[in-house]
């Protein structure tokens, strides 16, 4: 009778024991996703300055095609690439 008991609380712990296990590897999968996420959103933000680049001046381009394409960099994309980080 107490043999009984004694192997129904083994195999109860070795359940537990396997269920830790499986846990502690979802959690070691989901802090190396979060560091990967981390690493990804600063590269994000450091990128944000792209968005208005090639950098248009009086020597380099000028008129309304410039102008257009200037206001294009700043209402279209780089407005869009903020909004983007304020989503995620």
């Amino acid at each position: 009778m107490y043999l009984r008991e004694i192997e129904s609380l083994e195999y109860s712990i070795y359940e537990l024991q396997k269920s830790l296990y499986m846990k502690q590897e979802e959690i070691e999968r989901l802090e190396m996703a979060q560091s990967n996420l981390i690493e990804l959103q600063e590269e994000f933000f450091y990128n944000q300055s792209l968005c208005k680049s090639p950098t248009l001046c009086k020597n380099t381009w000028h008129g309304k095609l410039a102008k257009d394409f200037q206001t294009f960099q700043e209402d279209g994309i780089l407005d869009t690439y903020q909004k983007l980080t304020k989503e995620k």
